[in-house]
């Protein structure tokens, strides 16, 4: 069973390392459409044209802050790994 699971594991770091650019170009803009539209919503709120509960604003900043950190920690271990590059 450890053999297909270090298989698998195997499979998908070579998929990252062939697609790595392809990858990168697609998460990248996205995250930053992401940060764009909080950065909009924030602007809106701050000049009173929206209208957002506290919750709601601590929910978009949190999950902004979440997703960059998460795309760059896994773009950083799995795309860069120097202990188990080939």
């Amino acid at each position: 069973m450890k053999n297909t699971n270090q298989s698998y594991k195997t499979q998908i770091r070579t998929w990252w390392k062939e697609n790595a650019m392809q990858n990168i170009f697609f998460l990248l803009p996205a995250s930053g459409v992401w940060c764009i539209c909080i950065f909009f919503i924030l602007m809106w709120k701050g000049l009173g044209k929206l209208n957002l509960s506290d919750e709601i604003i601590i929910t978009l900043i949190g999950s902004t802050t979440l997703n960059i950190l998460v795309f760059f920690t896994l773009v950083t271990k799995y795309l860069f790994n120097s202990e188990k590059s080939t």
